[in-house]
């Protein structure tokens, strides 16, 4: 299937790229040296809102980061067990956002020591804005086929394996979402690409989110309808 390069009006409401891993050095020790060593890329810095003491007592906060790091494009956010990248304003596309991420990547694992990474995530969610229901876009809508009773699809929720990756898909009708301080409605298409391999920080790892990437962006136009990708005025 050939992928587009682009699409307008670019969907995304979502574009995370996370990497959870371990070190035994607390994340104020770190903050110095990774706020000085991003300083001239990313020199917007703000504090985690989540207190500290509900991160410390509710696990599901673990990878919660404590520091944020920004410009007029991308987002960084870190502790010390995630480091996470997002876009602060439009999308920048993959052929600018993983040299980015790249070079984030190398710089801030010079400096914190880990012996291995423990998830790699890429996230992209979009809404399909004015869209009415997921049998307009989609090639095939998931159900269950049960005889004597009406079915109306509103949430769909399953992990696709390719090779060694995991892809979360969930699809809802009728999200809403702010963009650019518009509200948006229809469709919403979320997959959580994700390798849960232990590997050591190195070009590896990088390969990894480049192949996630690819993966879940296949996924995403192998649902829609050809016709409506041609709504979006695909570049190739």
């Amino acid at each position: 299937m050939k992928l587009p390069l682009e699409i307008t009006p670019n969907p995304l409401v979502t574009s995370t790229i996370e990497l959870r891993f371990t070190s035994q050095i607390p994340s104020n020790s770190l903050f110095p040296a990774v706020y000085k060593a991003f300083l001239d890329d990313l020199p917007k810095f703000e504090l985690s809102n989540l207190p500290a003491e509900i991160k410390a007592t509710n696990p599901q906060f673990k990878y919660a980061p404590d520091y944020i790091l920004s410009n007029e494009n991308y987002r960084l956010s870190f502790s010390n067990s995630v480091l996470s990248f997002e876009h602060v304003a439009e999308y920048q596309f993959w052929k600018n956002y993983f040299p980015f991420v790249s070079k984030c990547f190398n710089t801030f694992f010079k400096i914190v020591q880990t012996e291995h990474i423990e998830r790699i995530g890429v996230r992209y969610a979009s809404v399909l804005d004015k869209t009415e229901s997921a049998s307009q876009v989609l090639i095939s809508v998931p159900s269950v086929s049960l005889q004597d009773y009406n079915q109306k699809f509103e949430h769909h929720r399953t992990i696709i394996k390719v090779d060694n990756l995991n892809l979360l898909l969930q699809i809802f009708d009728n999200a809403k979402a702010q963009k650019k301080e518009q509200s948006i409605s229809g469709v919403y298409i979320d997959i959580d690409a994700f390798s849960e391999e232990k590997i050591a920080p190195n070009e590896v790892v990088l390969k990894t989110i480049d192949r996630l990437h690819l993966e879940q962006k296949k996924l995403f136009f192998s649902l829609l309808k050809p016709e409506y990708i041609e709504t979006l005025n695909p570049k190739y």
